[in-house]
């Protein structure tokens, strides 16, 4: 699992952004590479309760494979009636990266949800396989920065879902 220091102040709040954005690029280029069982160690393994994606009360940790098929499932662990395409998440190039960027929406605003506490989030829009090309696209990964220790936080994956 990947940690982050939880920001001190405004400065230490730009500096920990940036780190979270190279590793969502890396947690990405992981998915498009199908190396699912990386990226799933890279996060907090629990399925957060209310997330949109995944009955937590069905599944209460991400696996390689859950999250394998809520992607290929646009959003769901099977495929919904009537789907024609099977979605992938798709490398970052020039083309999709001013898309890509201009997606990772970083808050650092804490919140309670269903009574956890959460120190902010991240909603990455995912690069895509789409019928007309790749494109970056409204299926989101949504996650929320979780208290690891007194000084850490790491993220956990609240959900992949149409956005």
């Amino acid at each position: 699992m990947k940690t982050f220091m939880i920001p001190a102040d405004e400065s230490s709040e730009r500096s920990i952004e940036r780190q979270i954005r190279s590793f969502i690029r890396h947690w990405v280029g992981l998915l498009a590479s199908d190396k699912y069982e990386d990226a799933v160690d890279l996060i907090l393994p629990e399925i957060p309760g209310a997330s949109g994606s995944v009955n937590s009360s069905e599944a209460t940790e991400r696996t390689p494979e859950l999250l394998k098929a809520v992607i290929t499932n646009y959003g769901t662990p099977e495929p919904w009636e009537g789907q024609d395409q099977t979605y992938k998440v798709v490398p970052i190039d020039d083309f999709l990266r001013k898309d890509f960027e201009a997606g990772l929406n970083i808050e650092f605003r804490p919140f309670e949800m269903l009574g956890k506490n959460y120190l902010g989030g991240i909603h990455v829009d995912l690069p895509l396989n789409y019928e007309e090309g790749n494109a970056v696209g409204d299926l989101t990964a949504r996650f929320y920065f979780q208290r690891v220790s007194k000084d850490e936080m790491a993220l956990v994956l609240h959900d992949i879902h149409m956005l």
